[in-house]
């Protein structure tokens, strides 16, 4: 999903549950972009509190950089990050055992 798709949705339906990627194009691996990523996305649901306001937001990728950027964006609706990076490194700890 792009980011217009993602906030088209969001100004369309309302959603108990969102799940915010960064990196949603492969030239966001390559560079640090702000738009058409998960940021831009977060910025959308910062600046629109009235958009699935209960909705819980949680934000998971790989690029540490975005989801701090996310994280900031989104402060004051509470979003739960999830650590695509902490998920294989517990996995990797679990395999030694």
């Amino acid at each position: 999903v792009t980011a217009k798709a993602a906030i088209e949705a969001l100004k369309n339906h309302k959603f108990d549950l969102i799940f915010l990627d960064h990196d949603l194009e492969e030239k966001h691996y390559l560079e640090d972009a702000f738009s058409g990523t998960g940021s831009e996305v977060a910025n959308f649901l910062a600046n629109n509190p009235e958009i699935s306001p209960r909705a819980t937001i949680i934000i998971h990728s790989l690029n540490p950089v975005g989801v701090a950027r996310m994280r900031d964006i989104l402060q004051a609706r509470n979003p739960v990050v999830y650590s695509f990076i902490n998920l294989k490194s517990n996995a990797e700890k679990k395999d030694t055992t």
